[in-house]
């Protein structure tokens, strides 16, 4: 896992439980690390490491750890910090949706070892939009 991941687990639970909390989760699962380095990679058991021990010290079960690490993902990290770059993949989800190569294909020259899934738009409609979703090899 890119460090990236780790790093906006760090800063939801710092944002809404404070700097001690997250010291105490990161007690709890085992890692010592002080900084994690945004394009570094990481164990992924690490990672499930601190979801778990966030999921036991917040007293919240791991899937709503995991959906509001989707939120503040969605709001937090990729709106502020890559918001440039996602604001050029189109002007609505199906331009975005059929651009997300593109994206991926950038994303890629800071991430050397990523392998993004894949995206398809299969249909549109007036409120809804159908994508195929795969894992690249």
């Amino acid at each position: 896992m890119y460090g990236m991941v780790n790093k906006a687990i760090e800063a939801m639970v710092t944002a809404d439980h404070g700097e001690r909390m997250w010291e105490k989760i990161k007690r709890k699962a085992a890692v010592d690390v002080e900084v994690f380095i945004s394009n570094e990679g990481y164990p992924d058991e690490m990672t499930f490491a601190l979801v778990v021990a966030a999921s036991e010290e917040l007293d919240t079960p791991v899937p709503l750890i995991l959906e509001a690490f989707g939120e503040h993902w969605i709001l937090k990290t990729a709106l502020g910090d890559y918001g440039d770059m996602l604001s050029a993949g189109g002007s609505n989800l199906s331009e975005f949706l059929i651009n997300l190569p593109t994206f991926h294909s950038r994303v890629s020259m800071m991430l050397p070892h990523l392998q993004p899934p894949r995206f398809r738009l299969i249909s549109t409609g007036e409120n809804w939009v159908r994508i195929g979703y795969g894992v690249t090899p």
